[in-house]
């Protein structure tokens, strides 16, 4: 139902690229909710940890700090937008 909204709301024309977008998206939230949690010093689930590596940009990110590979999920994010926008 929501991919269907964005279709129509940002008028794309592909499921693919929807999904595409939603991942971006997805990967992002969790990119800035870690930054968030270790700025604020609170301890970030295990489970988030091993998504945001999964989710890292390149297999070597993930040996990367949490910051660092959040920070180039959203580097990734903004150029990927950039280009498509």
């Amino acid at each position: 139902m929501l991919r269907g909204a964005l279709m129509l709301v940002a008028g794309v024309k592909s499921a693919y690229t929807v999904d595409r977008l939603w991942c971006m998206s997805v990967r992002a939230e969790l990119a800035r909710l870690v930054l968030q949690m270790r700025q604020e010093g609170q301890p970030v689930p295990t489970d988030y940890a091993l998504q945001l590596r999964n989710w890292a940009v390149s297999p070597e990110d993930a040996l990367l700090s949490l910051e660092e590979i959040a920070r180039r999920i959203l580097n990734w994010e903004e150029n990927s937008n950039a280009k498509t926008g």
